[in-house]
């Protein structure tokens, strides 16, 4: 089995949503499997996967700091790729560069 965690797609929609895609294959039968959860964009949250899946705690923890996305129950959500003291989400369409 492979699975993988998409985060970030924010649609267009009046007041904006943020979508989460887990995309799951099964290697054995040669199925694929796209699940998309839209979320408020005020307050994404979702539970986490990683019960299920090990490899999505790196993944979550990525999409919480690029987009903001709370996996509610993580292990250990915190940032990833930015330092801890960031302020905002840098891959949100309304993220401001700061000077």
């Amino acid at each position: 089995k492979q699975s993988g965690l998409q985060g970030g797609k924010q649609s267009g929609l009046q007041g904006g949503r943020i979508e989460v895609v887990y995309q799951l294959t099964a290697l054995e039968r040669n199925e694929k499997l796209a699940l998309r959860v839209d979320l408020d964009r005020d307050r994404p949250e979702i539970d986490t996967v990683t019960a299920i899946w090990k490899g999505a705690d790196f993944q979550e923890r990525e999409v919480y700091d690029l987009m903001g996305v709370v996996f509610v129950g993580h292990p250990n959500l915190r940032r990833i790729l930015t330092p801890e003291n960031w302020e905002g989400f840098p891959l949100r369409k309304d993220y401001v560069i700061p000077d």
